[in-house]
């Protein structure tokens, strides 16, 4: 039902969950409280399996999504990523992204772990550059406020990663087509606060080209998830 409904042949409202699949769950609750740091978790191809297919199994769910978290590629890249409990995530960039695909390894993992259990349709996902980006660039305090003269203000420090990240993305995006994903959607959670001009070059140029670079290795559906850029009129 969902892979048919994204190729147009909808027969139903397919349902799933959209990212880190079960929080709500008991069965997740029990397995979160083992660990300290939510980045153990996303590195456990076990725990990985587990957790992805736990609400697939509660609810019976027409789509599976790899619990995992927009925050990998920093993770990969050399920053300093961790997830405070009534903090959230917290990102130490130094200006540089240092990628290493194999350290994205324990997801890839994962991904053919589930593969091998379960027929359920599987979503591999990412952060969009600009996404990433914010995450990168600012703390959570900035994250709340952005606004029109903080982006103007970061213009050039943008401009001077964003192809890069693109890049990295693309690369990610593959991994996870080569592992066995179904499906792929891009999150640009933070896209709302972007105008038109820079919305284009920061946002839905780079989205074109990661969706360019999946399409020309194998030709999955994607979703695009550019958070509240909706206009009326």
């Amino acid at each position: 039902i969902f892979i048919e409904t994204l190729k147009g042949n909808k027969t139903r409202t397919p349902i799933w969950l959209m990212r880190q699949a079960g929080r709500h769950l008991p069965e997740y609750i029990k397995i979160r409280q083992k660990y300290k740091d939510l980045m153990e978790m996303f590195l456990d191809p076990e725990v990985i399996t587990e957790i992805s297919l736990q609400p697939v199994k509660r609810y019976g769910l027409d789509a599976c999504i790899v619990f995992s978290d927009i925050l990998m590629i920093p993770y990969a890249s050399g920053c300093d990523v961790s997830f405070k409990e009534n903090v959230g995530p917290q990102v130490k960039f130094n200006e540089k992204f240092n990628f290493e695909s194999h350290k994205l390894d324990p997801v890839t993992k994962g991904i053919e772990n589930i593969k091998k259990v379960s027929d359920t349709p599987l979503i591999g996902f990412v952060g969009g550059p600009w996404t990433t980006l914010v995450y990168c660039l600012f703390n959570k305090e900035e994250r709340s406020l952005i606004n029109k003269d903080l982006i103007n203000k970061n213009e050039k420090r943008i401009d001077d990663h964003i192809d890069e990240l693109t890049d990295i993305i693309s690369n990610y995006a593959i991994q996870q087509v080569n592992a066995g994903i179904d499906a792929f959607q891009i999150f640009e959670s933070a896209a709302e606060n972007l105008e038109d001009e820079y919305f284009d070059r920061w946002c839905l140029e780079p989205t074109q080209k990661i969706i360019h670079s999946i399409k020309s290795k194998m030709d999955i559906p994607i979703i695009g998830f550019p958070r509240k850029t909706s206009k009326e009129g």
